[in-house]
């Protein structure tokens, strides 16, 4: 495990969970911990409009085969809802526009990422030689991450300093900027939680949906259950949390999943 940490240093940093062991890690969890407790993880509204984002790329991909690749899909949406909920906004995967922010664009941000991820795979496989893979590209892909990274970490700090009022809604960036002020440690965690926020869900979604395809009467049995809490269609709801836990086949469901298909142990 400390060679899989190692590995992970050039993008996640030292001062991350992730990262971390004994004591170290303690202190992480208990700084990290009474922010999920605070949160209650995300705000439904908000998801919504990442899946009618989603959505709106399904409808514009599709072709006469009627084929979609759902797992970049899903990777786009659920960097850009950890994004929002970590962050205080998305760094807009879905929306792959060319804007920019703090001298990136979401598509350069959003490619580096992916780029430190497959190369970081690469380095757990070395393991102890791990170091001898170190190519140029992961270095920059890991310098664009930190550079869009580091502009939300100083924005938070600076309204903070300032005294202003930040968002109305909860964000984790400024809820653990209460609880300490280091812009190492703040990027550092910051990213740890986004790449468990992204990859894990991602993974869990797109094999559900593959599932599901494969089993048209568990996907009936799913929609009647989500129908009788929520509605479906133009007069569905926006679920509360505990909506959705009282779908108790959903809940059955997204368990199979994982436990046909976990994420690997290294992540």
């Amino acid at each position: 495990m400390a060679t899989d940490r190692d590995a992970t240093h050039q993008l996640l940093g030292t001062k991350g969970i992730f990262t971390q062991d004994g004591q170290d890690w303690k202190g992480s969890r208990a700084l990290l911990r009474p922010n999920f407790d605070r949160a209650q993880i995300a705000e439904l509204d908000r998801l919504e409009h990442f899946f009618d984002l989603m959505r709106q790329k399904i409808e514009a991909e599709v072709g006469d085969n009627r084929c979609v690749e759902m797992q970049e899909l899903y990777k786009k949406l659920t960097m850009d809802s950890s994004s929002d909920f970590l962050l205080g906004s998305p760094v807009g995967a879905l929306v792959g526009d060319a804007d920019e922010k703090d001298g990136l664009s979401s598509e350069s941000f959003s490619e580096a990422f992916d780029v430190a991820q497959v190369t970081i795979a690469t380095r757990w496989v070395l393991s102890n030689l791990y170091w001898l893979y170190n190519p140029k590209s992961f270095k920059a892909a890991c310098a664009t991450v930190h550079k869009m990274i580091q502009g939300y970490v100083s924005k938070s700090l600076q309204v903070r300093a300032e005294k202003n009022k930040g968002q109305d809604r909860y964000v984790f960036l400024d809820a653990l900027a209460e609880s300490t002020q280091d812009p190492q440690v703040l990027q550092d965690q910051v990213l740890s939680v986004l790449l468990a926020g992204r990859d894990t869900t991602s993974m869990l979604l797109s094999w559900t949906t593959l599932c599901l395809s494969r089993h048209p009467e568990v996907l009936k049995k799913l929609r009647t259950a989500i129908a009788t809490t929520v509605g479906l269609g133009a007069s569905a709801k926006i679920p509360t949390q505990e909506d959705l836990r009282s779908i108790t086949y959903l809940k059955w469901v997204l368990n199979e999943g994982k436990q046909l298909s976990p994420p690997p142990p290294s992540r």
